[in-house]
C-alpha cells in the first residue's frame, strides 16, 4: 500500500501547486480526500511515516491528519457502508 499512496499523494499536491492551491487548502484537501485502510500495524505506521516525509519534500511542513486506519478493510467498509444492507 505504501508505494501506491504516495504516488496517488504525490500527484495531488503537484496538481494542486499547479492549479496554485495554498499550503491551508491542499492540507484541507488531503485530511478530506485521501484515505486508506491498512491492516499490518508495522505497515501502517511505516505508511503514515513516509506519507509524512513525502509532504515535507513537497514543501509542506504542517502536520498532516491522515485518514489512513489501522483496521481490517473488510469490516472497516461493513461498519460504514451497514446502512445499505437490506
Amino acid at each position: 500500500m505504501v508505494h501506491f499512496l504516495k504516488e496517488i499523494v504525490k500527484r495531488y499536491i503537484n496538481t494542486c501547486q499547479k492549479n496554485e492551491f495554498n499550503i491551508s487548502e491542499i492540507i484541507e484537501r488531503l485530511e478530506k480526500y485521501i484515505f486508506a485502510v491498512e491492516l499490518d500495524k508495522v505497515e501502517f505506521e511505516k505508511c503514515i511515516n513516509n506519507l509524512d516525509k513525502l509532504v515535507v519534500s513537497l514543501g509542506i511542513n504542517e502536520k498532516i491528519n491522515w485518514k489512513i486506519f489501522n483496521e481490517n478493510t473488510l469490516t472497516f467498509y461493513k461498519s460504514i457502508y451497514s446502512f445499505l444492507i437490506i
